[in-house]
């Protein structure tokens, strides 16, 4: 069954619609699967170093580095990092505007062919432009 791992800035429990992802103090890492089911994987501290400067890519590394082996990055703004990670990853980032993670992850089911299909395209080298945003209907 297909599936894909999705790290998600989170503060007090809900996605945080007011940071840039590594911005967050912690990420929660989900499993959703192409039937909808998903789990939560692990809840990680963001432990990467401080910014120096806006849109440091150090900090980038550094969060990159501790979520480890994800498809997908959710935040709750736009950053210049944001669109580092979208030309030069293998990481699709996503921007929620929707603040209840189940409500979230159901949004992102009902959209996981094209999520998944952009996935794909990272996993042969390329780098499509998109960075969809989710919110509430």
């Amino acid at each position: 069954m297909k599936s894909m791992k999705i790290a998600i800035g989170i503060t007090s429990g809900k996605i945080n619609l007011k940071a840039h992802a590594g911005d967050n103090p912690y990420f929660n890492i989900y499993e959703l699967y192409e039937d909808g089911t998903y789990k939560l994987l692990k809840e990680i501290e963001n432990k990467a170093p401080e910014e120096k400067k806006h849109a440091d890519e150090r900090k980038m590394r550094g969060v990159m580095e501790l979520l480890g082996d994800i498809d997908v990055i959710v935040g709750g703004l736009m950053s210049p990092n944001f669109l580092n990670l979208r030309d030069k990853t293998k990481i699709q980032p996503v921007l929620s505007k929707i603040e209840d993670i189940d409500i979230f992850l159901n949004s992102l089911y009902l959209k996981f062919d094209y999520i998944y299909g952009l996935i794909k395209k990272r996993k042969r080298g390329e780098f499509p432009k998109e960075i969809p945003l989710f919110k509430e209907e």
